[in-house]
């Protein structure tokens, strides 16, 4: 997938590019990519709950692929 980049988080985990806070760059809004702590990240590609602005946001999985 795609490289993109995260501001360092405490909770690592799944971020939808549309997510308000800032925590991930260069990812389109309907992805979903990991990040870890020290601010790397991984665009996993596109996912229905970020299609639909439902998470996840906060580096939990909403369930929702």
């Amino acid at each position: 997938m795609a490289a993109c980049s995260c501001q360092r988080v405490s909770n690592p985990g799944l971020y939808c590019g549309y997510c308000g806070d800032g925590v991930i760059t260069t990812v389109d809004n309907d992805h979903v990519a990991w990040c870890n702590r020290a601010g790397g990240c991984e665009d996993l590609g596109w996912r229905r709950s970020c299609a639909q602005q439902a998470g996840p946001c906060d580096g939990r999985d909403s369930g929702c692929k």
